[in-house]
């Protein structure tokens, strides 16, 4: 993601990965947005939590088809 489309701007990726951390159970680290941070799925089992990860996924695409 961070060499191509609106993902290659730092502040994206930033905004990304903090929208991720806003998540219960997700803890990123700060240079995630360098590499291919792992979310494991026990931590989407929960109803709530997915659908708050999936709202972040299709931020990322309407971010992509913005682009």
């Amino acid at each position: 993601m961070q060499t191509r489309g609106p993902f290659a701007a730092e502040a994206k990726r930033v905004e990304l990965l903090n929208s991720l951390n806003a998540i219960p159970g997700i803890h990123l680290p700060d240079d995630a947005i360098t590499r291919r941070p792992a979310i494991p799925l026990a931590t989407l089992k929960d109803e709530t939590v997915m659908s708050q990860f999936l709202a972040a996924l299709d931020w990322v695409i309407q971010e992509v088809r913005a682009s």
